[in-house]
């Protein structure tokens, strides 16, 4: 997360890619029905 805050204040073509394959990763651990059901709490 951190490097992606940081790429935030200083964009680039490859900022999101940590963040894209963290959230890639949680579906696949937990199942994508779980994952939404998570993120629609927040």
């Amino acid at each position: 997360m951190e490097k992606t805050l940081e790429g935030i204040k200083n964009p680039h073509r490859y900022v999101l890619d940590d963040a894209q394959m963290h959230i890639y990763m949680l579906m696949k651990k937990v199942g994508f029905q779980k994952f939404t059901a998570t993120i629609a709490l927040y």
